[in-house]
C-alpha cells in the first residue's frame, strides 16, 4: 500500500474536532445532516476516500 497525503481546503464553517473522525464516512456533514439549502450531499470526501483506497 502506498503512503498518501490528502489535503482538504475547507472554505465553509470549520469542522468540530469530533467530526474529524468521521470525515470519510458517507453523508458526513459539519452540522451532522445534509443541508438541502447548500446543495451538498456529504459524499465528496467519502467517494474520494473510496477511490484512494482502491
Amino acid at each position: 500500500m502506498k503512503d498518501r497525503t490528502v489535503i482538504v481546503d475547507n472554505e465553509c464553517q470549520p469542522l468540530a474536532d469530533e467530526m474529524l473522525a468521521h470525515i470519510g464516512e458517507s453523508f458526513c456533514h459539519a452540522a451532522g445532516m445534509p443541508n438541502e439549502n447548500d446543495g451538498s450531499t456529504g459524499l465528496g470526501l467519502y467517494l474520494t476516500k473510496r477511490i484512494l483506497d482502491a
